[in-house]
């Protein structure tokens, strides 16, 4: 296949140039804010990620939601600029956004669309953290070989990756579309089995069942501005990544 139409997708073109896509048929909600994939990365997950590799000798980040892999290629940015090593996994429900982006580094996906867009968020990525795109390509694609980036299934109640994570990037679709990953026992459930006692809770979402099982299990939160128009968004901080100041 080359076209993600042929994939089940539509796709847009937003703001800033970048790529998001909606699954058709099991959910109309974008996979990111219309003013641009790269831009919200960025600007919800960017810093924490690069605030975990300056503190950190080697970070485990735990990333739900693949989508287009902007989360881990600016994880991978990220742990090239500061000279850490990092694992990754990721859990992602629709299973062709993992076989196109394995694909996609191993070098054996075929031209047309959907190679010239995950190119492009390549490309993007690099111009954006001053990365080259080879370098980012050969990181994530020797991560993806050494089994240091796993990318598995569905995220839920009986899905719940094993072992602790540095960094959480929280990037499940909303409320409406996915009550159960927005609770606040599955929330508090999900900290207590799989945050570090050192690790950042990063995601778009400001909840009163997100905000309450943070504090429950000990983070404090960080106020923060929402992506372009969006209300606020969510930083909790724990262990080391308490500053005395906040402490």
């Amino acid at each position: 296949m080359k076209t993600w139409q042929e994939m089940g997708f539509q796709r847009e073109i937003t703001r800033d140039g970048s790529l998001t896509l909606k699954t058709e048929g099991t959910s109309s909600e974008a996979m990111h804010h219309s003013g641009g994939a790269l831009e919200e990365t960025l600007f919800i997950y960017g810093e924490p990620l690069r605030e975990i590799f300056s503190l950190l000798p080697k970070a485990r980040i735990f990333s739900l939601g693949l989508g287009l892999g902007y989360v881990e290629f600016v994880t991978a940015a990220q742990a090239i600029l500061a000279g850490k090593d990092f694992e990754i996994v990721t859990m992602e429900s629709v299973e062709p956004l993992s076989q196109v982006l394995k694909a996609f580094l191993r070098g054996d996906l075929s031209d047309g669309e959907i190679k010239s867009d995950l190119e492009n968020v390549l490309g993007g990525v690099s111009e954006k953290t001053g990365v080259s795109k080879d370098l980012l390509f050969q990181e994530l694609g020797r991560a993806l070989n050494e089994g240091r980036w796993d990318i598995r299934g569905a995220f839920g109640e009986d899905s719940v990756p094993e072992g602790r994570f540095h960094g959480i990037m929280y990037d499940a679709f909303s409320s409406k579309t996915s009550p159960l990953l927005w609770t606040e026992e599955f929330l508090s459930n999900f900290w207590g089995a799989c945050a570090n006692e050192d690790s950042l809770v990063s995601t778009y979402a400001c909840t009163g069942n997100l905000k309450r099982s943070l504090k429950k299990s000990g983070f404090q939160l960080d106020a923060r501005s929402g992506f372009q128009g969006k209300r606020s968004a969510t930083l909790g901080r724990r262990g080391i990544f308490i500053s005395p100041r906040d402490s």
